[in-house]
């Protein structure tokens, strides 16, 4: 388990469940640290899971919110699936419990003290410059893809490889990428996204704004220099 603490005005955790594989653990540590996200560290526990199993994060914080609802245990060395575990305005210890779906007894639970993250979720995050791979998807509570949703919907023109990304990190079921792919235009395809799959939560919201970033780099640049 790896836990990173996102810069925001209240606490923001990413819990990614990965394989014990040095190289994944380097790769992730090197995506959080161009997010300029702080590591948490989490008990060095080697737990004997199977392979394409669910799993759901749970906590004892109340007015939590944790998403997605299960992640699967597997290699994905690019943009590797994780829970986002949202709280506003903690101010005390809490617990994580990981737990296999369908089963109640956790296979993994760690404490966040309130040292771990009290210096700075209370802080406004400090913005990265325009285009930085670190930026922050939020700004005042919003998150970037709802901030400029009129502006993404007029002017995102590739749409083909940003749904093929959706399908393959599994934010898009099969039965709507091609509902999707058959739309007549960039438009219609976008409206249909946001209606849809971009409604389930900030984890989504977060993929969907990784491969902008990859397949719109020019219209996301000039629309951080906005945000």
């Amino acid at each position: 388990m790896l836990i990173f603490k996102k810069k925001n005005t209240f606490l923001k955790l990413k819990v990614y469940l990965i394989p014990c594989d040095p190289g994944l653990r380097q790769e992730i540590l090197k995506i959080e640290k161009n997010y300029k996200n702080k590591e948490i560290e989490a008990p060095p526990e080697n737990m004997h899971l199977r392979m394409k199993d669910h799993f759901i994060l749970s906590t004892d914080m109340d007015g939590a919110v944790i998403r997605p609802k299960e992640v699967k245990l597997e290699y994905q060395f690019t943009d590797p699936p994780y829970f986002q575990v949202r709280i506003r305005n903690p101010d005390t210890d809490f617990i994580l419990k990981l737990t296999k779906k369908k089963e109640s007894t956790p296979v993994w639970t760690c404490t966040i003290d309130e040292d771990d993250y009290q210096s700075n979720s209370h802080a406004p995050a400090a913005r990265p410059s325009a285009g930085a791979a670190g930026v922050d998807t939020t700004s005042d509570d919003q998150h970037f893809v709802d901030k400029y949703k009129l502006q993404l919907t007029d002017k995102v023109s590739h749409m083909d490889p940003i749904l093929d990304r959706l399908l393959d990190r599994g934010v898009l079921q099969r039965e709507a990428y091609d509902t999707i792919r058959a739309l007549p235009t960039s438009q219609k395809k976008m409206r249909e996204l946001y209606c849809g799959c971009l409604q389930a939560g900030a984890a989504s919201k977060d993929i969907f704004y990784q491969i902008l970033l990859e397949n719109e780099k020019f219209l996301i640049d000039d629309l951080n220099t906005k945000h």
